[in-house]
């Protein structure tokens, strides 16, 4: 009996051809799965970490001390940091994951020989960038 003949005399059907994907057509999915995931990393919907570099080295007197607290656009208090230097370095830098948006900065400085400290406000839009070079 031929292979392609059944028991009844009839012929089989012929086996169907097999589909080869191609290789990217199998990729697909996990190429899909990439571009989505990088769009939301870098887009701005997620926190992301930034960096503020905070430039001193126009403060004269020199500053014995730093606080510099960071705010949200609807006034929660995001970070808050002290610095005390002995000699004061050029500039501080943060590290902070922060979203897309507007923030506010509070800085209190410290100089020597003074028992009261010196306030200062900045406001801060924060687009794209992952670093931001910023003056006191």
């Amino acid at each position: 009996m031929a292979p392609e003949e059944t028991l009844g005399g009839t012929p089989a059907p012929a086996p169907a051809p097999e589909r080869k994907r191609s290789g990217l057509l199998k990729r697909l999915p996990f190429f899909v799965f990439l571009a989505v995931g990088l769009g939301l990393w870098k887009g701005g919907l997620f926190p992301q970490e930034r960096e503020l570099v905070w430039r001193l080295s126009d403060e004269r007197p020199a500053l014995t001390g730093l606080e510099i607290q960071l705010y949200d656009g609807e006034g929660h208090l995001l970070k808050r940091e002290e610095f005390f230097f002995q000699a004061m370095p050029a500039q501080v830098v943060q590290k902070v994951p922060l979203k897309e948006g507007h923030y506010t900065a509070r800085l209190f400085l410290t100089r020597p020989g003074r028992t009261t400290t010196e306030a200062r406000t900045r406001d801060l839009e924060i687009r794209g960038d992952e670093a931001y070079a910023l003056g006191l």
